[in-house]
C-alpha cells in the first residue's frame, strides 16, 4: 500500500512539474544573440525603434492585448490565471480619478464612459446598495491609484486592464473623448 501511495505522489509531482514547464516555456536569450551577432553592416543600414505606447486614438483592443502580453511575459502560469481574472466592472469617480484613499464618490463611471450598468441602474446607486467596493492602490506599483469595483458581474476583460481603461477615458484628459482621442500619456499611465 505504501508503494502505491508513494508511486501516486511521485506521478502527481512529476505531472505537476511537467505542466508547469509546459505552461512556462523558457524565453529565447535574445541578449546573448545580440552579443554574438556579426555587427558588420552590409548594404543599407537603418535603426528600428519600437515602443509600447499607443496613439492618441483610444483603442480598447490595445489595452487588452498589451495587458495580456505583459501578463504572459512577466507572470508564471498558475499566478497568471489569477492576475488575468475578471473580478468585476472597474469604475472610477471622474472627480477623484487618481484617488489613493477611499472617499465618498460623487459619481461612478465605467470604461465606456457610462454612469449606468446594463440594467440601467446608476453605478452610484449600486454603491449605495453596497454592491461596489473600494480597491486600494497596490504598493508594488509606483504611483498606483485606487478604483471602485462592481462585484457580481463580469466585465469581459482582466480587471487591471479595465482599471487603466477607466482611468484613461474618465481621468484628467477625458475631455479628449469628445474629440474621440485621449492623450497617449494618460492611456499608458501605470502600465
Amino acid at each position: 500500500m505504501k508503494k502505491i501511495l508513494l508511486a501516486l505522489v511521485l506521478i502527481i509531482v512529476v505531472s505537476g512539474y511537467g505542466l508547469f514547464k509546459y505552461n512556462n516555456p523558457q524565453p529565447e536569450d535574445l541578449y546573448s544573440y545580440y552579443l554574438n551577432q556579426d555587427a558588420t553592416p552590409e548594404g543599407k543600414t537603418a535603426v528600428f525603434m519600437i515602443g509600447l505606447a499607443t496613439t492618441e486614438d483610444y483603442e480598447p483592443t490595445w489595452w487588452y492585448n498589451i495587458y495580456q502580453h505583459v501578463a504572459h511575459v512577466n507572470i508564471p502560469w498558475p499566478a497568471r490565471t489569477v492576475a488575468t481574472r475578471d473580478r468585476g466592472v472597474s469604475l472610477v469617480d471622474p472627480d477623484q480619478y487618481s484617488a489613493r484613499e477611499e472617499s465618498e464618490p460623487s459619481r461612478l463611471v465605467d470604461r465606456h464612459g457610462s454612469e449606468h450598468d446594463v440594467d440601467k441602474v446608476p453605478y452610484i446607486e449600486k454603491y449605495r446598495q453596497g454592491l461596489v467596493e473600494w480597491q486600494p492602490p497596490r504598493d508594488s506599483v509606483h504611483l498606483d491609484t485606487g478604483n471602485w469595483l462592481l462585484i457580481g458581474r463580469a466585465d469581459g476583460i482582466p480587471t487591471p486592464a479595465g482599471k487603466r481603461m477607466s482611468r484613461a477615458t474618465n481621468g484628467e484628459d477625458a475631455k479628449g473623448l469628445e474629440r474621440e482621442n485621449v492623450a497617449a500619456g494618460d492611456q499608458t499611465d501605470g502600465i
